[in-house]
């Protein structure tokens, strides 16, 4: 089951995803070996890498994001949400495909005003199985 989800979610949700990138600043294998905390990074030009569990939450309509299990909301006993994932290059089914794995997710942030107050908004481009640790 871990191979699959290494290898063939990967390869799907790139091959899926209309106009898709052909390059990854995380190749699928080298994020599959990265060990990463939840959070998230800035690269510069609005570029952010995500990491944390495909999570649905089932606020204001519905969306996808990344949670930290460990760390609980300000406002609530849910675990926090790091980032809002809003299909790019990978779509909402691809998204799906992963719920309840740790990814690493990685796209532009998405700017100006949104209905869903829960975190800063990510645009994924790029989608790879990751492992929880300590470094980033």
């Amino acid at each position: 089951m871990a191979l699959v989800l290494l290898v063939v979610v990967p390869m799907l949700l790139v091959g899926c995803a209309p106009g898709a990138r052909t390059t990854s600043p995380v190749p699928p294998s080298a994020a599959a070996s990265r060990t990463v905390t939840p959070g998230i990074s800035e690269w510069g030009d609005g570029q952010v890498e995500a990491a944390g569990y495909v999570t649905w939450v089932d606020l204001e309509g519905g969306f996808w994001a990344l949670q930290d299990r460990v760390s609980k909301s300000a406002t609530t006993d849910r675990p926090k949400v790091v980032a809002v994932l809003l299909p790019g290059a990978v779509s909402k089914e691809g998204i799906a495909a992963l719920e309840g794995v740790y990814v690493i997710a990685s796209g532009p942030m998405q700017g100006g005003a949104s209905i869903r107050m829960a975190g800063p908004e990510v645009v994924v481009n790029k989608i790879a199985v990751a492992r929880p640790g300590a470094t980033r």
